[in-house]
């Protein structure tokens, strides 16, 4: 009878190095939910990141190419009209806080143009017109991502521009200012100058 327990003590022994209990069975899928956890929350962690920093180049190609925009308009601006070979031409140059229309003359052509923003595309459009109003070219810039679009004359006749571009994505948003001067054109002394318009 002894010798019969012995072999089964034996037996179980032998199981035991083969199989795993239940504590161990749970302490291994524990471990393995802790390492997938971690794995999870690193990738998302990088999808975030990737995220974020795709909507920061969004909205600094926006702001590059729209302050690149009105800094070429304003280059050209007449704020005033003015005498050209072709009669006297151009609009005063017309403010609100969220729209502005001059006239620009540039590489010897005069057009209008207006920058506005337009909430329902959240974009700020900038549309070169023809000395009647007649649309030529109308460029939507930071589509889906502009917020909001400010316009603020600090000096009369245009001489300095706050403009102040708002941007908005999922993870990040955006404000910039800036300030732009049409430089030293003078109201009196331009009277004595005339324009050579195509």
């Amino acid at each position: 009878m002894i010798e019969l327990m012995r072999g089964q003590g034996r037996g179980r022994a032998r199981n035991r190095i083969f199989g795993f209990t239940l504590i161990e069975a749970l302490i291994g899928c524990l471990i393995t939910f802790f390492v997938v956890l971690s794995l999870n929350r690193l990738l998302s962690g990088s999808q975030r990141s990737t995220q974020h920093n795709q909507e920061t180049t969004a909205h600094l190609l926006a702001e590059i190419t729209l302050f690149q925009f009105i800094e070429a308009d304003l280059k050209g601006m007449l704020p005033w009209a003015v005498k050209t070979t072709s009669g006297n031409l151009g609009t005063p140059a017309a403010f609100s806080p969220t729209e502005m229309l001059f006239s620009s003359l540039l590489n010897g052509k005069l057009k209008r143009i207006r920058y506005s923003y337009d909430s329902s595309r959240e974009a700020v459009i900038r549309t070169e017109e023809d000395s009647s109003g007649g649309i030529l070219r109308q460029t939507p810039v930071g589509l889906g991502l502009v917020k909001n679009f400010q316009i603020e004359e600090l000096a009369p006749e245009a001489r300095i521009l706050k403009i102040t571009l708002i941007m908005k994505g999922k993870l990040r948003s955006t404000s910039n200012v800036r300030f732009f001067s049409r430089g030293r054109l003078d109201r009196k002394d331009s009277q004595f100058w005339q324009y050579n318009v195509q």
